[in-house]
């Protein structure tokens, strides 16, 4: 998905996007009275952005969100569920596996192809690897 296609689906699912200076973290999302809000820093641009929005809509769409409170184990599960939710979105396994038929097989080559970081798309690999027995080609990844 694209950054315009990312927040046109937080629109229609009435999922407020807002941004704002962030101290700790490039993103952060809550749910208060039904509603979905999420914060990115506007001083992150392309990759960056992209990933955090895809990532704190996964919270959104798992409704996985935890306090200070909340056991390690748990925490791990609801991160778990937002990193696969941000995968599939970002770097789907179809649309992958499309693009080192075609030719891409360099871990930059198929992050400019994707919008994201290499660091993204090598947890998305490996992601597919363990959750699905995904395998990709000796010389890609």
């Amino acid at each position: 998905m694209t950054r315009n296609e990312l927040f046109d689906y937080a629109k229609q699912k009435g999922h407020q996007v807002i941004f704002t200076k962030l101290q700790e973290s490039g993103a952060l999302s809550v749910e208060l009275d039904g509603t979905c809000y999420i914060a990115l820093d506007p001083a992150d641009a392309g990759a960056t952005e992209l990933e955090h929005l895809a990532h704190e809509l996964g919270h959104c769409e798992y409704a996985g969100f935890y306090s200070i409170l909340t056991p390690l184990n748990t925490r791990g599960r609801i991160e778990y569920r937002a990193r696969k939710w941000q995968y599939r979105k970002l770097v789907p396994l179809g649309e992958l596996r499309q693009a080192i038929r075609g030719g891409l097989t360099a871990p930059w080559e198929l992050a400019d192809h994707f919008g994201v970081s290499e660091e993204l798309l090598s947890r998305a690999c490996q992601y597919y690897a363990d959750a699905c027995g995904a395998t990709f080609a000796q010389e890609a990844i």
